[in-house]
């Protein structure tokens, strides 16, 4: 009986840590700095825009650019890209969770991540825009730092579709990493102009998730044992860390409320900045964004620049104020950043939309 009993203990520890080690062995799949991997520049001069490119290089310990973006293109910008040296032989991230960067910047606080995967059907080797752009952009500081980004959270940029004639949501359309064809490093959306800014990039890679694995081991046996011995004075202690939990998330929920409301009463100030919304609310610069990226999926700035736009929108079909008002009362500063912003989000100038709405 005792031999029968030890059995049963044994068999889903056995298994559990079987699972763990399979998980804890499985190996992060290499971008940069890697042999196969072949590093280039660029800037908006592609699209007959007017950025600079003062200085870039790569090594075996990083890639660097050193820029200027100027007013010219829609959205100007510069950045490094990270491609498979042959065509035919592209990564396969199907297998892991997150795309992990290490990366610094001197002015950026915001960088444009791109993964650019093969569709079947749709990429053509010779039209790198052919392949589905996934985009994520994500805030930056200026020191070095490791940045962790789930696959899941990458979106199809609307434009992607205008530019290869396809409906948004087509189902011919899929995600599918195990066929990826590189990955491109760029400023953010709003970029500050004429202002020089350098992006140093010393390591990229995918990773799985090992969050708090050995935790869910010990939980998983130990849960096990519980049920198996009938013991409710156990159950009563695994329950207790979920108020803890919800309690967490009330308060939360709380600093969420300030930010957003903070954010809708003050939008208008062209120099709000997310530094002003921490000092006004008491929470954290820092948690300030990663507050607005947990509810909403956007940054500081696209959540900012979704507020100002949906009022600029309103009083485009509602008022007949002139364009560079609207401008100026929606927190935009100069029309031709409102201009710029606007067309970026909805493929037209602000007449245009106007014009469509009356």
């Amino acid at each position: 009986m005792a031999i029968k009993y030890i059995k049963i203990f044994l068999i889903p520890i056995v298994i559990t840590t079987t699972a763990i080690i399979a998980v804890i062995s499985q190996k992060n799949l290499q971008v940069f700095p890697a042999v196969n991997t072949v590093i280039s520049f660029y800037c908006d001069q592609l699209n007959n825009g007017n950025t600079e490119i003062h200085y870039a290089e790569s090594n075996d310990k990083h890639a660097l650019i050193t820029y200027t973006t100027r007013e010219g293109f829609i959205t100007p910008y510069a950045g490094i890209g990270f491609t498979t040296r042959h065509r035919n032989a592209l990564w396969d991230a199907s297998k892991y969770d997150y795309i992990n960067i290490q990366v610094e910047t001197t002015r950026s606080r915001a960088l444009r991540l791109f993964i650019y995967t093969h569709i079947a059907g749709i990429s053509k080797k010779a039209n790198v825009h052919s392949y589905l752009f996934n985009l994520q952009e994500i805030p930056v500081w200026k020191q070095e730092k490791n940045y962790q980004i789930k696959l899941t959270e990458f979106n199809v940029p609307e434009w992607w579709y205008n530019m290869n004639n396809i409906v948004p949501n087509d189902e011919k359309v899929y995600r599918d990493y195990s066929k990826t064809r590189s990955i491109e490093i760029q400023n953010g959306t709003i970029a500050q102009l004429d202002s020089k800014d350098t992006i140093v990039v010393k390591r990229i890679f995918f990773s799985r998730s090992k969050k708090n694995i050995l935790i869910y081991w010990f939980a998983a046996n130990f849960m096990y044992l519980i049920i198996f011995l009938s013991t409710q004075h156990f159950r009563k202690k695994m329950d207790s860390p979920v108020a803890a939990k919800r309690h967490g998330s009330e308060k939360e929920r709380e600093e969420l409320n300030k930010i957003t409301d903070y954010i809708g009463n003050h939008y208008m100030d062209n120099s709000l900045t997310v530094n002003m919304v921490s000092q006004a609310t008491e929470v954290s610069a820092y948690k300030v964004s990663i507050l607005l990226k947990e509810e909403f999926s956007l940054s500081f700035s696209q959540y900012l620049n979704t507020i100002r736009l949906s009022e600029s929108k309103r009083l485009l079909k509602t008022t007949e104020l002139k364009i560079s008002e609207i401008a100026s009362m929606t927190g935009f500063g100069s029309i031709n950043h409102f201009n710029r912003i606007f067309k970026l989000t909805e493929n037209r100038t602000p007449a245009e939309y106007r014009q469509f709405n009356s």
